[in-house]
């Protein structure tokens, strides 16, 4: 896939809107609200949301991650950044959801490179851009100038050092790159896809993701990406109001298809450590499936785990927001 070169973008009162905080806060309605809104005064021609969410983008998961796209949105096809939903008359339109298969390598990378391209192409188009979504990994490295983020997977090196143990990859990690072993907490010490992701950094490999120049070679004359301003809307809920919230989700997604998803899932035998497989809601259904528990104890296990995902990315964004718009807690 290739993406055309934009044009030179003027970055002056350039500003990206952003809608974030935890699951089951209702942040995509936030944001299109607020893009009808912009519509409705005519202060863009259009508006694009990027989808910040590092489960969404799996095909075939769309009840059980929650996509929440409005029906009246189609699919449309979109050079180099797979597809996009979209309103008829395109003025408002949605990337990042449903664009890799869950068998496809996706990563903090990936996503950066995804959504600066987007932005390039949008501002080109004097659109506004809303980030939404609540992994906040992605927020934070999106607007990152760590040139480790521009090494991309290497497909070769990783099927290697799936094959080895956690100790052989910490010890492997710790010959090469100490430092980066000791600021692992003990959660990534060992996490095998987190270990290897850091072995492969070190390595530093050549290719580039989509088979098209990376963004320093596009962009960085163009978009200083450290230096946008972003405005923040963050959402929350009292925790007990957030954990109904959850619940009901649950057991909307549970009855309304993502059984089925799972299903289709699991039929495509991917290995143990493919990312997808630790979606919330996909390791309690294929127990249930398994018929290792009942219908209800994989509800209130899938909900215990969105609510405990929930408050671990409202600790994050109360640590990590400086200027936070509407916060309610």
């Amino acid at each position: 896939m290739k993406l055309e070169k934009v044009k030179p973008i003027n970055q002056a009162n350039r500003v990206v809107a952003s809608v974030v905080g935890p699951t089951a806060t209702g942040k995509t309605k936030k944001a299109l609200e607020l893009a009808d809104v912009v519509l409705a005064n005519a202060q863009y021609p259009g508006v694009d949301l990027i989808s910040v969410d590092s489960r969404q983008v799996y095909q075939g998961l769309e009840v059980l991650t929650g996509a929440d796209v409005p029906k009246e949105f189609a699919l449309r096809p979109a050079r180099g950044c797979g597809t996009y939903f979209a309103q008829d008359d395109g003025s408002i339109r949605i990337f990042g959801i449903s664009i890799i298969k869950p068998s496809d390598e996706w990563s903090v990378a990936h996503f950066r490179q995804m959504a600066r391209e987007i932005i390039g192409k949008s501002w080109a188009e004097n659109r506004l851009v809303i980030l939404v979504g609540g992994t906040g990994l992605y927020y934070k490295h999106l607007f990152s100038d760590d040139p480790q983020l521009a090494v991309p997977p290497n497909s070769e090196l990783r099927l290697t050092l799936e094959k080895l143990s956690i100790d052989f990859l910490q010890q492997r990690l710790e010959k090469i790159d100490p430092e980066k072993l000791a600021q692992m907490n003990s959660s990534d010490r060992v996490n095998k896809r987190r270990l290897i992701r850091a072995i492969e950094v070190e390595c530093n490999t050549t290719t580039t993701y989509f088979d098209f120049a990376p963004i320093s070679a596009q962009h960085d004359d163009e978009i200083q990406f450290s230096n946008i301003q972003v405005k923040q809307i963050f959402l929350a809920l009292p925790l007990a109001e957030l954990q109904k919230k959850i619940n009901l989700r649950v057991l909307e997604r549970f009855e309304g298809g993502a059984i089925e998803e799972v299903k289709q899932l699991l039929d495509l035998s991917l290995p143990s450590s493919a990312p997808v497989l630790s979606t919330l809601g996909v390791p309690e259904i294929t127990q249930y499936l398994q018929e290792k528990i009942t219908a209800e104890q994989c509800q209130s296990l899938w909900a215990l785990h969105e609510y405990q995902y929930a408050k671990r990315q409202l600790t994050w964004w109360k640590k990590s927001s400086g200027d936070i718009l509407g916060l309610a807690v």
